[in-house]
């Protein structure tokens, strides 16, 4: 098991603000609404999901 320490979760907290800004600035072709509903769920899917450090 790997247990993150306050840098830790300081760093994975920058790392899923710059994946929202990124996933909301690349579809630029898209309606702005669409990415910014793309970047809000995949944060949630982050946070909640297999992938989160902490019970969301």
């Amino acid at each position: 098991m790997l247990t993150l320490n306050n840098a830790g979760h300081a760093i994975v907290a920058v790392t899923r603000q710059c994946l929202v800004h990124g996933v909301e600035d690349s579809p630029a072709t898209w309606p702005h609404g669409d990415a910014r509903t793309v970047a809000r769920l995949l944060l949630r899917f982050v946070e909640q999901g297999p992938l989160a450090t902490a019970p969301g």
